[in-house]
C-alpha cells in the first residue's frame, strides 16, 4: 500500500511520513524574500530593489539569485519575467543557480514535481540559448538522469527534450568537445532502447540523425570515448545509416578523419570512467557503490532484490546490464582495505547480474562487457582493476556454478576469433596479455586449477589447452587458491548478522523488511585482492630496543603501549627532545628510526587527504604522533644544531619508509604551523642519500601518485609554486599527474590555473614538454593541451612543435593545434610553420587550417604567403626531401609552399572563394613563375594559370608596369634575369606595383619656431608678456635675445649682498608640479629645503663611493634637488641618461659601475615588464630609492634582479610632510613614531569622498582616521614646516590649506593624498584624493583597481577613473588599457580575474583601449582629460567596452548600446 500523502510542495512530492527538506525550505524562504522586496512595484521598481538588497553582501546575493530560480520553478507564468531579472541581477554569471540545478539534478531529481522537471528543462534551454558559462555541465547532468532500459513516459520525456535542445542549438554544443562526446554516447546507448512504437522510432531516427552527423563532422572529439564507441557502434550497426558508417571507419578511416587510422587506433584507446559512469543515473550509482563499500559479503540478497525490482524487472532493462558491468569494471577500484575486507566483491554482483540475464542478446553483450577491456589488454597502458572481475567470477563459479565459468571460459575463447576477423591475432595478444598479468600480480597463483577443471567438459578444455597452452600446465608442486565451501551465487544469506556493520545509508534503499538470522555456520570466503593483502601483526621491535639508550628505550615502549593518538603525541615529542639534547647519540638514529618505521605503519596506508577538506580537517589529519618531527623542524631555525639532527632522522626513516617523503610534502602544505616552511623539504630532500632535489621529488610524488591521486592533485599547486626550477621543465612530473586525474580532477587544476594559483608551464621550456607528451595516451595528451590552453601561453611559442608532428602517430596533438590556430590570426611565423609541414595527400592539417584562414583572413594570409612565397624564391634551389625527418626546424622549401598552395586551390574549387584572386597572390605566383624552372611550371601549372589571367585582365602592358623589378610576367621573362632586389626580398609591401613607381613627395619643411611665434608678439606684448629667445639669430621683432644679455655679462662675482638670502625660507627657486589633476603650478622651494636636499643620499645609506643613476627630468624636484643636489652632497659620481630605455638599463649600470638608481615607481614597472634577458643578475646596484613604487612591483623586481634594497619615500616639492621606509616592507611609504613626528609632524584624518573635502564633527572640527583606516594626509603649517605656496594667485595656495582642524586657528597643508596607517605605524599610500570616486555608495580607490587590472598577463599599462553617466548616482569606474604587445583582449577573462580581485562595485565598468596613456615628465599618469571625455562613443576616438555581467564579459560599447544606456534602457 502506497504511504498517504501530504501537503505537497511546491518544489518536492512529499508524504505524511517525510519530514520537510531542508533545500525546499530555504528555497520557500528566497522566494519569500524576494516577494517581499517586489510586491506592488514596478518591473523597473522591482529591479532596483533587489539590486539595492544584493548590494549588502554575498548572502543576500545568494538569496535572491535562489528566490528567482525558484520561482522559475515553480510559477511558469512568472517563469520568462523571473528569468529576465536573475540575467540582471547576478553578480557571478548565474553560478549559484547552475550549482544548485546540478545539486536538484543529482539528489532530487526524482523527488522533483512535474511541473518543477518541466520548467528545469525550460530553464537548461534558456541557459544554452543565452551562451551561460558552465550550461555545458548542467546539459551533462540532465544526460545522465535519462536511465538506460527505461521506456517510461517521464524518462521518454526528458530524453526527447534533451535532445530537442542539442539539436537546436547545435553550433553551442560544438564548442566543446567532452559534450559532442557524451551527447554521442548518451544516445548511441539510447537508440537500443527506443524501438516498438511510432513514437519511439520516430524519436531514435531523430537520435541516429543526430548521432550520425556529429560522428561525422566531429569524430576526432567522438574519439576521446575510446572502444567502447566501438562496443556501442555494434549495437546499431544493423541501421542504414550506422551501416554507411561502419564501412567508412573499417574501409576509409581518412573519410571521417584526417587523423583517424582506423578501427584499431580506437580499439587500443581506453574508455575513461567519466563514459562509464555517464550511463548510470545518479540513483543508480549511489546505490551501487553503497553495495560495494557498504554491505556484507553474504548479506546482499534484500540489497539485489530491491535493485531488481527497481531498475532490472522489465524486459526492456536487460539492456542495463551492460552498463552496469561496464560500470563495475572501469569505475568501481576498490581500496586496499575493501579488497581485503568482508565487502561485497565486485566479482559477486556481476556473477549475479549474469545470473539473473533472461535474455540470450543480453546475455552475450554482458560477457562481451565483462571481457572487453581483455581483448585489446595492454599492460603499460591498461589498469588490471579492468580485468580482474572477469577472471574471479569464473574463479569463484567453479564450483557452485561450473556452468557460468564453463560458458564465459567459452565467450574467451570463441571471441577471438570472432571479434573481427582481420584483428584476431591483436585480439589473441590482448587476451594474453591479459591473462599474464594476472598471473604476475597474483591475482590467482596459477590459472591450470581453472583451464584443466575436471568439472569442465572435454571439449572446452581441449579448446583452452589449445588456445593457451601456457596457462594449463600446472607446477609442482601446485599452488591452488584454497576455497572452502564458497557461497553459491543466488547469494542466499548464509551469514550471521553483525548488527554494529550497517550505518543510517541503509535507509536510502527504502526495504524495511526484516533481517532474518542464519541458523547455517558462518564459512570464510577468501580469495587474493589485486593489491597486496594487509594482514595487521602484532609490531616486533625488540631486536631494536636493545640497541637504544635505557631512557630512550623506555620512551620508545611506552609509544608502543600508547592507546590513543594524544598519549602518542606527548610521548613522541619527549622522543624528539631527548634527541635534540645535546649528549644525544647520533649513531642510534638509524635504530630509532626502524622502532619508528615499525610502530607507525599506519600511518602510511589508506588516503592522508581527508574526505571533506576544510581547515579543521587538514589540521586533525597532521596530528599524527610521527608528524610531531615535521612541526619541531618547522619550529627551528637551519642554522641550529637540532635542525640538522631531525633531518638526519628523517633521512634514516627515509630510506626505511619512503613514502615518509610525500607525507612531509602534505605536513607542509596543510598544517598552520608549517605556514610558509614549503622550503625545508629542499633541506630535507639534500639530507637523503639522494641528495638531490629533483631526484627526491620525482620519486616521492610518484610514490604519492600510486597510493593517493587526490592528495598528488592536491599537492600540485604547492609543489609548482614552491619549486618552479624542478617543476616546470619537467615532462616526468606532468606526466605523473595526468596519468592519473579524472575529467573532475582536471578542471579543478584548470580552475587552479586560471585563478592564478598554478602555474605548469613557462615559455621556454613548453615545448619541450609538450614534445615529449607525444608518446602519452590520448587521455593524458587531453588533459596536458587542457592545462597548457588554460596558460594563455601565445601560440606562437610551441608552434615549432608542427614540425615533430606526424599525421598518423600524433592526431591528439594535431587535433588541438588545428582548433587552437583557427582561433588565431595568422602571422607569418605561423603561416611559415604550417606551411613547412610535409605534404601528404592524406594529411589535411595544411589545407584545412589554410582553408579556415583563408575564409577569415584573406587578406592577412595573402601577404604572409607572398611574403613566403618571394623570400624562398629568392634562396639557392637544393632539392630537399619534403619527408626528411631533419630536426632543424622550420625547414620550408619552395616547392613545399607550392604543393600546399596548389592543395588549397582544389580545395577551394568548388565554394565561391576569392582568395587565389587577390593582388599579393598573384603578383608573388609571378613572380615565382618567372624564375622556376621548367619542371615546376609544368607541375604547378594550373596553379600558375591563375596569374597568368590575372596578367592577361590587366589593362597596362608589362613593361609600363613593371620598371626595373625582377617581378615579370611569363611574356617578358627574358628581362627576368636578374635576382630580386633587397625590397622585393621583404615580401613586406602590400601596395600595388602602379602606386610603387610613383615619385614619393618631397618633406614638408618644419616651420620655425620664432616665426610660429611672431604673430602672437603684437598681443603679448600688450599683455605686458615678454619672450626670451636663446640660440643663433634672426630673431622676431619685440623678442629678448637672451644670448646677447650672457655674452655681455661680466664674469666677476657679485657682492654678498645681491646673492646671500637674508632669511632661509625666502624663495630659492621655482619647480612646477607634474599637474596630474590640472594645470602645473610653480611651487615655490626656499632655501633651507634646498640645503636639505644635500643630505637626501645620506639618509637613506649612499656614500661617496657610489655611482647614482639619474634618468629623471631636471627640472622637477625629484632630478633636480634630490638628484643631483642630493650627489653634490655626499660627492657621489652622477650618470646623467637624457631619456630612460629599460632594454638599455643593466647594459648601463654594468658599463658605469652603477652602484644606485633613483626611480619613480614606472621605471621600475617598466623594467619588470621587459623579456627577460641573460644576466640580469650581474650588476653592482645595491640601492633603488625613490617613490610611487607598487608592492607587486617591488616584490617583483626583487625576485628577479636581486637583493637590491628599496628605500620608498613620500613628498611633495611645496608639499611641508616627508616619509622615509627604511625597513624595506613593500608597499609603505614610510614608518612613523612619536619620535619621528617631533622632526615631521602629520595626521591622517576621515575623508568625505562624495563631498571631496575632511569629514568634520559636530563642533566643525575633522575626526582623526582609526588604524587601517583609510584618510587624508595633511600636515601642520608652523614655522618649522612652512608652507610656502605657489607663484601666482593667493587663490592657488588658499585651496591647499584646512583650517580650524583640531582647535580654532591651527591650519595645515592639505596633501590631497590618502594613505593608511596599520597597527605597525607604517604608513601605505591608497590613492588621490581627486582620483578616488564614489560608485553604489562605496568608495572606490583607482590604485586598488588598477593593481588588480595590471595583475593581468594581458595588460601592460592601465589607468582607472571615475566617470559620470546619465541616470546613475555617483561616478561609475572606467579603466583605460595598453595591452602588451602581440596581446589581444580576452574580455571574458579579464571579467573572471576581476570577479577574483575585487568586490562587485569596485569593478571597472567601462574600458577604454588605447596605444599608449598620457604621462606627465615625472611618469605620471594624466587622467583629467580621460575623465572630461567619459565613456560617450561621440566623444573617444578609440574603442569602448562595457561591462555585461549577465554574460560575464565586456562587450564593446557602439553608439546604439551608448543611446539604450542613456535612456536607461541598460543598466550598469
Amino acid at each position: 500500500m502506497e504511504p498517504p500523502k501530504g501537503k505537497a510542495g511546491k518544489l518536492l512530492q512529499s508524504s505524511l511520513l517525510d519530514c520537510k527538506d531542508e533545500l525546499e525550505e530555504r528555497l520557500e524562504r528566497c522566494v519569500g524574500i524576494v516577494t517581499s522586496l517586489t510586491s506592488g512595484l514596478s518591473e523597473r521598481e522591482a529591479n532596483d530593489a533587489l539590486n539595492a538588497h544584493i548590494c549588502k553582501g554575498t548572502p543576500q546575493h545568494e538569496e535572491i539569485c535562489l528566490g528567482l530560480f525558484t520561482l522559475v520553478l515553480t510559477d511558469p507564468a512568472q517563469a520568462q519575467k523571473c528569468y529576465r531579472d536573475l540575467a540582471l541581477v547576478s553578480r557571478d554569471g548565474m553560478n549559484i543557480v547552475l550549482n544548485k540545478i546540478n545539486h536538484i539534478l543529482m539528489e532530487k531529481y526524482l523527488k522533483l514535481q512535474d511541473t518543477c522537471r518541466t520548467q528545469l528543462v525550460w530553464l537548461l534551454r534558456e541557459l544554452v540559448k543565452s551562451g551561460v558559462l558552465g550550461a555545458d555541465g548542467v546539459c551533462m547532468t540532465f544526460m545522465k538522469q535519462i536511465a538506460g532500459g527505461d521506456v517510461t513516459a517521464k524518462n521518454i520525456w526528458l530524453a526527447e527534450n534533451v535532445l530537442e535542445i542539442l539539436t537546436e542549438q547545435r553550433e553551442w554544443v560544438l564548442k566543446s568537445s567532452l559534450l559532442v562526446a557524451m551527447a554521442v554516447y548518451t544516445y548511441l546507448r539510447l537508440i537500443v532502447d527506443h524501438h516498438g512504437t511510432a513514437a519511439l522510432q520516430a524519436l531514435r531516427q531523430k537520435e541516429v540523425e543526430f548521432c550520425v552527423s556529429l560522428l561525422r563532422e566531429r569524430f576526432m572529439d567522438c574519439f576521446m570515448i575510446g572502444r567502447d564507441l566501438v562496443r556501442l557502434l555494434q549495437n546499431v550497426a544493423r541501421i542504414p545509416e550506422f551501416e554507411q558508417l561502419w564501412k567508412d571507419i573499417l574501409h576509409n578511416p581518412q573519410v571521417l578523419s584526417s587523423q583517424f587510422t582506423g578501427v584499431l587506433q580506437l580499439l587500443q584507446s581506453r574508455t575513461s570512467r567519466k563514459f562509464l559512469a555517464c550511463r548510470l543515473t545518479p540513483d543508480m550509482e549511489t546505490k551501487l557503490l553503497f553495495m560495494t563499500s557498504r554491505v556484507r559479503f553474504g548479506q546482499q540478497k534484500r540489497y539485489q532484490d530491491w535493485f531488481q525490482r527497481q531498475y532490472l524487472s522489465t524486459p526492456d532493462s536487460q539492456s542495463l546490464r551492460c552498463d552496469l558491468i561496464r560500470y563495475i569494471c572501469g569505475v568501481v577500484h576498490p581500496s586496499n582495505e575493501v579488497l581485503s575486507s568482508d565487502i561485497l566483491p565486485r566479482w559477486a554482483i556481476i556473477g549475479w547480474l549474469l545470473t539473473t540475464c533472461t535474455s540470450n542478446v543480453a546475455a552475450s553483450n554482458a560477457k562481451l562487457a565483462l571481457f572487453y577491456d581483455w581483448l585489446f589488454f595492454n599492460p603499460e597502458k591498461d589498469s588490471i582493476m579492468n580485468i580482474e572481475p572477469a577472471i574471479l567470477v569464473m574463479h569463484h563459479s567453479m564450483k557452485p556454478h561450473p556452468a557460468i565459468t564453463a560458458t564465459l571460459l567459452d565467450f574467451m575463447c570463441r571471441i577471438i576469433p570472432n571479434f573481427y576477423p582481420p584483428l584476431e591475432a591483436h585480439v589473441r595478444q590482448g587476451v594474453f596479455n591479459s591473462l599474464t598479468h594476472i598471473v604476475e600480480k597474483r591475482v590467482l597463483a596459477h590459472l591450470a586449477p581453472l583451464f584443466d577443471n575436471p568439472k569442465l567438459d572435454k571439449e572446452l578444455r581441449a579448446m583452452l589447452r589449445e588456445k593457451f597452452p601456457e596457462f594449463c600446465s600446472s607446477p609442482s608442486p601446485p599452488i591452488e587458491v584454497k576455497i572452502e565451501e564458497p557461497v553459491p551465487m543466488e547469494m542466499e544469506n548464509h551469514l550471521e548478522k553483525d548488527d554494529g556493520c550497517y550505518d543510517n545509508a541503509e535507509a536510502a534503499f527504502s526495504d524495511d523488511e526484516e533481517e532474518l538470522s542464519s541458523k547455517g555456520k558462518k564459512r570464510e570466503f577468501r580469495f587474493h585482492p589485486i593489491k597486496e593483502s594487509i594482514v595487521e601483526e602484532p609490531v616486533d621491535i625488540t631486536p631494536f630496543l636493545e640497541q637504544l639508550d635505557e631512557s630512550l628505550k623506555d620512551k620508545v615502549l611506552q609509544l608502543q603501549k600508547g592507546s590513543d593518538t594524544e598519549a602518542q603525541c606527548e610521548v613522541m615529542q619527549e622522543i624528539v627532545d631527548q634527541v635534540l639534547e645535546e649528549d644525544f647519540d647520533s649513531e642510534q638514529l638509524s635504530v630509532l628510526a626502524s622502532c619508528l618505521q615499525e610502530l607507525f605503519k599506519a600511518h602510511f596506508r589508506g588516503e592522508v587527504l581527508p574526505e571533506e577538506i576544510t581547515e579543521e580537517s587538514l589540521e586533525e589529519s597532521v596530528g599524527k604522533p610521527l608528524y610531531l618531527i615535521f612541526r619541531n623542524l618547522c619550529q627551528m631555525q637551519e642554522d641550529n644544531s637540532g635542525f640538522s639532527l631531525l633531518l638526519d632522522l628523517l633521512s634514516e626513516l627515509y630510506q626505511k619508509q619512503p613514502k615518509i617523503g610525500y607525507h612531509l610534502l602534505y605536513y607542509l602544505r596543510a598544517s598552520k604551523a608549517a605556514l610558509g616552511r614549503m622550503g625545508l623539504y629542499e633541506s630535507f630532500a639534500q639530507a637523503t642519500q639522494l641528495g638531490e632535489l629533483h631526484t627526491c621529488l620525482m620519486m616521492d610524488m610518484k610514490a604519492c601518485q600510486e597510493d593517493d591521486v587526490r592528495l598528488l592533485c592536491f599537492l600540485t599547486p604547492s609543489i609548482y609554486t614552491e619549486f618552479p626550477d624542478e617543476t616546470l621543465r619537467s615532462g616526468e612530473l606532468l606526466n605523473m599527474i595526468v596519468a592519473v586525474i579524472d575529467s573532475f580532477q582536471l578542471q579543478e587544476l584548470v580552475c587552479h590555473v586560471m585563478m592564478g594559483n598554478l602555474v605548469m608551464f613557462r615559455k621556454d621550456s613548453v615545448l619541450n614538454i609538450l614534445i615529449q607528451s607525444l608518446d602519452w595516451e590520448t587521455f593524458e595528451q587531453y588533459c596536458t593541451w587542457q592545462l597548457f590552453l588554460a596558460h594563455n601561453i601565445p601560440l606562437e611559442t610551441i608552434i615549432p612543435i608542427l614540425q615533430h608532428l606526424k599525421y598518423k602517430e600524433h592526431p591528439e596533438a594535431l587535433s588541438c593545434l588545428l582548433l587552437q590556430l583557427r582561433r588565431e590570426k595568422p602571422s607569418e611565423e605561423m603561416v611559415k610553420m604550417v606551411l613547412s609541414r610535409p605534404c601528404h595527400p592524406e594529411d589535411q592539417f595544411t589545407t584545412s587550417i589554410l582553408r579556415h584562414w583563408g575564409l577569415r583572413h584573406d587578406d592577412l594570409l595573402g601577404e604572409h604567403i607572398k611574403a613566403l612565397l618571394i623570400k624562398n624564391n629568392s634562396l639557392p634551389r637544393k632539392r630537399q626531401s619534403l619527408r626528411s625527418s631533419s630536426s632543424k626546424l622550420a625547414q620550408l622549401t619552395l616547392e613545399q609552399i607550392l604543393e600546399h598552395l596548389d592543395n588549397l586551390r582544389l580545395n577551394l574549387t568548388n565554394t565561391k572563394q576569392n582568395f587565389f584572386s587577390q593582388t599579393p597572390i598573384l603578383q608573388a605566383l609571378q613572380h615565382v613563375q618567372a624564375s622556376c624552372d621548367e619542371a615546376h611550371k609544368m607541375k604547378f601549372s594550373d596553379l600558375f594559370s591563375l596569374a597568368e589571367e590575372y596578367e592577361d585582365s590587366s589593362s597596362k602592358p608589362p613593361k609600363s608596369r613593371r620598371k626595373g623589378t625582377a617581378l615579370s610576367s611569363p611574356r617578358s621573362r627574358k628581362s627576368a634575369a636578374q635576382p630580386p632586389n633587397n625590397e622585393e626580398e621583404s615580401g613586406s609591401s602590400s601596395a600595388s606595383e602602379e602606386e610603387d613607381t610613383k615619385p614619393k613627395p618631397a618633406k614638408r619643411k618644419r616651420k620655425e619656431l620664432f616665426g610660429s611665434v611672431e604673430p602672437l608678439l603684437p598681443a603679448l606684448r600688450e599683455d605686458g608678456v615678454a619672450v626670451w629667445v636663446l640660440g643663433a639669430g634672426p630673431y622676431p621683432p619685440g623678442a629678448l635675445a637672451l644670448q646677447e644679455l650672457l655674452d655681455a655679462a661680466s664674469e666677476e662675482l657679485q657682492p654678498e649682498d645681491v646673492w646671500e638670502p637674508r632669511d632661509m625660507n625666502d624663495t630659492c627657486l621655482y619647480i612646477f608640479t607634474s599637474g596630474t589633476t590640472g594645470l602645473p603650478k610653480a611651487a615655490r622651494v626656499s632655501h633651507l629645503k634646498a640645503v636639505m636636499c644635500l643630505s637626501f643620499y645620506e639618509l637613506v645609506g649612499a656614500s661617496g663611493r657610489d655611482v647614482v643613476y639619474l634618468a629623471l627630468p631636471l627640472h622637477h624636484m625629484a632630478g633636480a634637488l634630490l638628484g643631483v643636489v642630493g650627489c653634490l652632497g655626499i660627492g657621489a659620481t652622477c650618470v646623467l641618461r637624457e631619456k630612460f630605455s629599460a632594454s638599455q638599463f643593466w647594459e648601463d649600470c654594468r658599463a658605469e659601475g652603477v652602484t644606485v638608481f633613483q626611480y619613480i615607481g614606472e621605471l621600475c614597472r617598466y623594467l619588470v615588464n621587459q623579456p627577460q634577458r641573460p644576466g640580469e643578475r650581474q650588476h653592482g646596484l645595491r640601492l633603488a630609492v625613490g617613490s610611487g613604487l607598487r608592492p607587486d612591483v617591488w616584490r617583483s623586481f626583487q625576485r628577479r634582479f636581486g637583493p637590491v634594497r628599496i628605500v620608498e619615500t613620500y613628498g611633495m616639492s611645496e608639499g611641508n610632510v616627508t616619509l622615509f621606509n627604511y625597513t624595506g616592507t613593500p608597499g609603505a611609504v614610510g614608518r612613523c613614531s612619536f619620535i619621528y613626528k617631533l622632526f615631521s609632524p602629520f595626521e591622517v584624518v576621515r575623508y568625505d569622498v562624495a563631498a571631496g573635502a575632511p569629514e568634520r564633527d559636530r563642533a566643525g572640527r575633522c575626526i582623526r582616521a582609526r588604524t587601517g583606516e583609510t584618510g587624508l594626509l595633511i600636515a601642520p603649517v608652523t614655522p618649522r614646516t612652512p608652507f610656502l605656496g605657489y607663484a601666482g594667485s593667493p587663490e592657488l595656495s588658499e585651496q591647499k590649506l584646512l583650517r580650524g582642524v583640531f582647535a580654532e586657528g591651527d591650519e595645515f597643508f592639505n596633501t590631497g593624498d590618502l594613505v593608511e596607517q596599520d597597527r605597525e605605524q607604517f604608513v601605505r599610500f591608497r590613492d588621490r584624493t581627486g582620483d578616488t570616486f564614489r560608485w553604489k555608495g562605496e568608495n572606490v580607490a583607482t590604485t586598488e583597481v588598477a593593481e588588480a587590472l595590471l595583475a593581468h598577463e594581458s595588460l601592460q599599462e592601465a589607468t582607472v577613473y571615475g566617470v559620470t553617466v546619465p541616470g546613475h548616482e555617483g561616478r561609475a569606474g572606467m579603466a583605460a588599457l595598453v595591452l602588451r604587445p602581440g596581446r589581444s583582449l580576452d574580455a571574458p577573462g579579464l571579467f573572471r580575474h576581476l570577479e577574483q580581485l575585487l568586490p562587485p562595485f569596485a569593478r571597472p565598468r567601462f574600458l577604454r583601449l588605447q596605444e599608449r596613456l598620457e604621462m606627465t615628465e615625472t611618469f605620471k599618469q594624466q587622467k583629467a582629460r580621460l575623465a572630461r571625455e567619459g565613456c560617450d562613443p561621440a566623444r573617444v576616438p578609440e574603442p569602448l567596452l562595457v561591462l555585461d555581467e549577465a554574460a560575464r564579459t565586456f562587450v564593446p560599447l557602439d553608439p546604439e548600446r551608448w543611446e539604450r544606456l542613456r535612456h536607461g534602457r541598460i543598466r550598469i
